[in-house]
């Protein structure tokens, strides 16, 4: 089986270098995606010319809010895009191994309720040795590499799979969300209230997360104490769906 029925959502703005290695190891991956569906948020042409030389990846512009980056919106622009019955989103700085695609999807099919998620390993730096071109050749020299300081893996946020009807019902993720930060705990916690089947496969298979600058104009220490207050918010409310009183996923 060289494709199986899933699409993968990510949602991006100028990372330039970890999306190229983020969707060249998916694109490597055995068995792969159907579709990678990359939200861009007014990145440079030359990054949309790199990623739509991979047959499977299609790219979504969004320009009339550029310089407003919202992942929660722009990975729910990707959900109502896809045309898979399953979906994993993910984040641009994720490197996976060769495995990942066939682990998320076997798990998901082994249970009809599955909502899975995977911690990551954190690269401090990306070696010379580690390129494009030997991203799985060398994937687990560089896990080995990070397992010495970090043996085990941290968060859950990077990695969501479950069916395309649970995304659409719930409404994706809760777009007030500023940036980025909160929208993913936010549904974790829905999909557990929900009755989703929390399946959790760092046991099973790995990722490993890219170091990367913060733009100096986000101001991510406020944005990230704003959405931790809307999370806390969001818990004590036992909210389940999202986008309520709103439109969702609007390009």
């Amino acid at each position: 089986m060289e494709y199986v029925d899933i699409s993968i959502i990510i949602a991006h703005k100028n990372r330039f270098r970890n999306i190229e290695y983020c969707v060249s190891s998916l694109i490597t991956c055995k068995p792969k995606a159907k579709t990678i569906i990359v939200v861009d948020f007014d990145s440079p042409k030359e990054i949309i010319t790199m990623l739509l030389k991979y047959p499977t990846c299609k790219v979504v512009s969004v320009r009339n809010d550029a310089n407003n980056f919202n992942k929660a919106r722009g990975l729910n622009i990707g959900i109502r895009a896809a045309k898979t019955k399953y979906i994993l989103t993910t984040d641009a700085d994720q490197i996976f191994s060769s495995g990942f695609i066939g682990c998320v999807y076997n798990t998901l099919i082994a249970n009809k309720n599955s909502f899975v998620m995977c911690g990551t390993y954190r690269a401090l730096a990306i070696p010379e040795w580690f390129t494009i071109d030997n991203i799985h050749k060398k994937y687990q020299d560089l896990l080995d590499l990070i397992k010495i300081k970090e043996p085990r893996p941290s968060g859950n946020g990077c990695c969501h799979a479950t069916t395309t009807k649970w995304f659409m019902e719930v409404h994706g993720y809760e777009e007030t969300f500023h940036g980025w930060g909160g929208q993913d705990c936010d549904l974790s916690i829905r999909a557990l209230r929900s009755k989703r089947h929390i399946c959790n496969i760092q046991n099973k298979t790995s990722m490993i997360h890219l170091p990367h600058t913060i733009d100096k104009t986000y101001k991510v220490y406020t944005i990230l104490n704003r959405n931790r207050l809307l999370y806390k918010s969001r818990k004590k409310a036992h909210v389940i769906i999202a986008n309520r009183d709103c439109p969702w996923g609007v390009l």
